[in-house]
């Protein structure tokens, strides 16, 4: 996943970060969040995902970034300023927006693909539709019925990215 090294990447108030800085992804894991503001499912999904940003990952190692499917720069901006969390996105236009989508296989949209600080694919591209409520009293870090995101895979999302947080 070295095609992000070399990426721009904007906050939420529009300022540059590059990708290889410590203000964007060097030593994080990476949740890449493939989106578009016209997705009636991602619409519905972006809100959660916000929230559990919010709750979670605002002071972790873990960072997610937008990657947008939008049509024009407007519709993408809008769209990440007015419903994303205080996260990351990729620059409308950067060739990552289309390259990261081919390399990771991605098939439909919403859609979070988790990448370790090494790069490697840790949560395998698959539609994030699946929200659930669970219980994890023995990692003592999440409340009970907190949300979170099961993506289809076995484990949980926070637990695992619990090793991260």
């Amino acid at each position: 996943m070295n095609r992000l090294s070399n990426t721009t990447l904007i906050n939420q108030r529009g300022d540059r970060v590059f990708a290889s800085s410590a203000d964007g992804l060097r030593d994080k894991v990476c949740m890449l969040y493939f989106s578009a503001s016209w997705c009636p499912p991602c619409r519905q999904f972006t809100p959660m995902l916000k929230r559990f940003h919010a709750e979670f990952l605002k002071d972790s190692k873990v960072e997610i970034v937008f990657v947008s499917n939008d049509k024009t720069e407007a519709d993408m901006t809008e769209y990440f300023r007015g419903h994303h969390g205080d996260y990351l996105a990729i620059k409308y236009g950067e060739s990552a927006m289309g390259e990261l989508s081919k390399e990771v296989g991605i098939k439909g949209i919403p859609t979070v693909v988790v990448v370790d600080t090494n790069g490697r694919v840790v949560v395998p591209c698959d539609e994030a539709r699946q929200i659930g409520t669970t219980h994890y009293t023995p990692m003592r870090i999440y409340p009970q019925n907190t949300m979170t995101l099961t993506l289809k895979h076995p484990l949980p999302l926070p637990l695992l990215l619990s090793q991260w947080l």
